[in-house]
């Protein structure tokens, strides 16, 4: 079984350098600093080489760094911990390619990957291969993770996203649990921002479960399409709660039934919002406008020709923790 993981690594990592025509470096120094030259088989990477930060290492960036194609957990885990520095990647990221990987972003931090590409051509993947996992954390004011091409949350194993307290994520196209198993997103804290300039798919074309949770005052913007649930098997949706926010392209603010009718073509998914209403999740068409929710087309500023859908602050239960509100709650049935 090694043996086949570790195949699997080289191939990928084999086919991607042809595809980017990049030398590669890899992280050999345990714990330590990625500007430290002597942590890297061939030094410190610049903007033309893969970094590849596997062998259960914890790399943290302190400083400004860069990188051409960034890959971690290739064979074995890896750790990226980016705090008050700016990590730029120029031609795309890989985070869990066959293991698992945990990426942190805080204390005013960004992650740039500056290519506009997609999928192996150099946008941002989670979770490669099934087997894989990917964990990434961007936390607190000023701390931002952007990516200029298409974001994949869970290709095909299991990943979370999670934006907490003030902190900000961009993408173009999205897709959360793409072709695998569940992933999950959650945005909570006020000014916590996850603005998706393209289309946002909750649950992918497969049997896998998305989820998107947003709470406590955040933000969650799409420009494009939002489908909620692809193949309509109840297993992918969006939970609302304590003044958490949506806000899609589009005049909808009549009434609950023509925000969602905004959401998605036909046949591209469902209207799969639930919000907590004290006691348990519930659908949001089940929710009283102007008590439960509020609908607000705005016209001016960042969200101009948004329509934005806010619950009102009732607050679960401090027994439901932020990842329950997300995960655990992939197999309850809409009402």
């Amino acid at each position: 079984m090694k043996k086949t993981v570790y195949r699997l690594a080289i191939l990928v990592v084999f086919s991607l350098t042809s595809l980017l025509s990049a030398a590669a470096t890899n992280w050999v120094g345990g714990v330590g600093d990625w500007s430290d030259s002597a942590n890297w088989n061939n030094g410190e990477p610049t903007s033309n080489d893969y970094a590849l930060i596997s062998n259960n290492g914890v790399v943290n960036v302190s400083s400004d760094a860069e990188s051409g194609y960034m890959m971690v957990g290739i064979g074995t885990d890896g750790t990226v911990n980016v705090t008050g520095a700016t990590l730029s990647v120029d031609k795309g990221i890989m985070f869990g390619v066959t293991k698992n990987a945990t990426v942190t972003i805080s204390n005013g931090a960004v992650l740039n990957n500056l290519s506009t590409a997609g999928g192996n051509d150099g946008g941002t993947e989670l979770a490669h291969e099934f087997g894989s996992s990917a964990s990434v954390t961007v936390d607190g004011a000023g701390s931002k993770w952007i990516n200029n091409g298409h974001l994949t949350v869970g290709y095909k194993g299991y990943s979370t996203l999670t934006i907490t307290n003030g902190a900000m994520v961009s993408n173009g196209l999205c897709s959360i649990a793409a072709n695998g198993v569940s992933s999950a997103v959650v945005v909570s804290g006020a000014g916590s921002l996850w603005e998706n300039k393209s289309n946002l798919w909750v649950g992918g074309t497969w049997a896998s479960g998305g989820s998107l949770t947003i709470t406590d005052g955040a933000l969650v913007s799409v420009a494009g399409e939002l489908g909620i649930d692809y193949q309509e098997n109840g297993n992918g949706f969006i939970n609302m709660t304590s003044g958490g926010m949506l806000a899609i392209k589009g005049n909808a603010d009549d009434s609950i039934t023509q925000f969602l009718n905004e959401l998605v073509s036909p046949g591209r998914g469902t209207d799969a919002i639930n919000y907590w209403n004290g006691s348990d999740w519930a659908d949001i068409t089940e929710a009283t406008m102007g008590v439960d929710y509020t609908l607000e087309y705005i016209d001016a500023g960042n969200l101009a020709g948004f329509t934005k859908l806010t619950v009102a602050n009732v607050p679960e239960p401090a027994s439901i923790a932020l990842f329950s509100i997300g995960l655990v709650s992939f197999f309850r049935k809409r009402k």
